[in-house]
């Protein structure tokens, strides 16, 4: 189903996954809306760019470091893009990459 509020839903669920340390599954839902996101909204919108920093910080949280810092990168470009101010919270967990 490729409606918005499908994938508001998948990344909730993909957060609360996160949050409760299956990461697997978070990763799947989160891209999941992910994808729905990026066909809906411009590839460079906010909605976005948090979607792609949640990736990013389950990567992080799987030290999988380099794969986080791709996803964080995208976000925090975003975010400078539109002077957002979650772009201090991205900057954070790219700091955990290095």
């Amino acid at each position: 189903d490729n409606n918005i509020k499908t994938s508001w839903v998948w990344a909730d669920l993909g957060i609360l996954n996160k949050d409760l340390g299956n990461y697997e599954q978070a990763k799947n839902l989160l891209k999941k809306s992910l994808t729905i996101h990026e066909n809906i909204y411009e590839k460079s919108h906010i909605k976005t760019a948090r979607i792609l920093m949640n990736i990013g910080h389950v990567y992080l949280l799987e030290r999988n470091k380099e794969v986080a810092k791709t996803f964080l990168q995208k976000a925090l470009f975003i975010f400078q893009e539109h002077g957002h101010p979650t772009l201090h919270e991205c900057v954070g967990y790219l700091r955990q990459c290095d």
